[in-house]
């Protein structure tokens, strides 16, 4: 299984690991982990990296 990590475009920080998938609801992006737990961004995805299962997110 691949699970991804959620990293600001700006600053370059984790904001969330082990990501299964994500949503585009009501204009907003919503992540969840394999635990679960969901956060919701502004933004839009600017890079998806399979190879570094990185998800770089590109805040509104």
């Amino acid at each position: 299984m691949c699970l991804g990590k959620v990293y600001d475009n700006e600053q370059g920080k984790p904001l969330m690991e082990d990501v299964t998938s994500f949503a585009r609801q009501d204009g907003k992006l919503v992540f969840t982990s394999i635990f679960g737990d969901q956060i919701t961004l502004d933004g839009e995805v600017e890079n998806i990296d399979f190879g570094d299962s990185k998800i770089i997110i590109k805040k509104a």
